[in-house]
């Protein structure tokens, strides 16, 4: 092998790795989660993105659960998704298309603006309103319509909420799995905080 065919094979295969590494990064759905993945009290939040009172919880309760548990590296945080109508399924899809280092600003502006893109008559309107805030963090529309026909995002959303129903027997929302068993008290913070002192 000639120096000069040595030298484009190894480009070719420099190249080829580099966008098998893109394509890997852009099929990461993983869930947005918050804290050392070993803390002693793990905390499941599932959640509906067109739900009032998931808003509720993730604008007030989530908060307070960061600044006391996981600043202090006692909790680990993961969002789930259990979407309950079409128009939480496409607000989730579009979460997960954003990539994970935009997920959390994504979803506090999904929940804090709620009623103004979750209250259209038609999901078609809907969906628009849903591209004016993609187009915030990315300016491509093409891709907001891949992302609504992509059915390995669909499948990893709804997957979330399957694997509810079968393993905790969720069917509400938000529902919180703490260390693996559903709890089943109130959401507040103040209540929330007795049951997991006990765990730590």
């Amino acid at each position: 092998m000639t120096k000069k065919n040595e030298m484009m094979r190894i480009i070719y295969n420099t190249l080829l790795i580099f966008f098998l590494s893109l394509s890997a990064q852009a099929q990461d759905f993983s869930n947005l989660s918050f804290g050392n993945s070993s803390a002693k009290v793990k905390l499941k939040i599932y959640s509906s993105l067109t739900c009032p009172i998931c808003a509720e919880f993730h604008m007030k309760t989530l908060p307070k659960l960061l600044d006391s548990y996981v600043s202090k590296n006692m909790m680990y945080i993961e969002i789930m998704d259990f979407p309950l109508d079409y128009a939480a399924l496409n607000a989730a899809k579009i979460q997960k298309c954003l990539g994970i280092e935009r997920q959390e600003e994504y979803l506090n502006n999904i929940y804090s603006n709620q009623s103004k893109w979750s209250n259209a008559k038609t999901l078609k309107k809907i969906n628009e309103n849903l591209k004016n805030i993609f187009l915030e963090y990315n300016p491509n529309k093409s891709k907001f319509e891949e992302c609504l026909k992509n059915k390995k995002i669909e499948n990893h959303v709804l997957q979330d909420r399957i694997d509810a129903q079968k393993k905790y027997k969720i069917d509400s929302t938000p529902s919180i799995v703490i260390n693996e068993k559903k709890y089943s008290g109130s959401l507040k913070f103040d209540d929330l905080r007795i049951a997991i002192n006990k765990l730590l």
